[in-house]
């Protein structure tokens, strides 16, 4: 009662999903020895968005206010 169901170990990211992941999305070892673990999964969900067309276009166009700013 009490502790975690096995359902619940399926959530879990093990050592070896991990580097099968990075893996996956193109990330080498010398890539990952500079980055965190956050900045290694926040690569692969954009990758995955991406390859998915799911990502938002955060790019525009600048228009003459910008260049005044500027």
């Amino acid at each position: 009662m009490g502790g975690a169901s096995e359902s619940d170990d399926d959530d879990v990211l093990s050592t070896e999903s991990f580097f099968m992941t990075c893996k996956l999305v193109g990330l080498t070892l010398d890539d990952m020895e500079y980055m965190t673990i956050g900045a290694c999964l926040d690569y692969a969900d954009e990758y995955i968005a991406l390859k998915n067309g799911d990502s938002e276009e955060k790019v525009r166009a600048a228009n003459q206010a910008d260049f005044d700013a500027f």
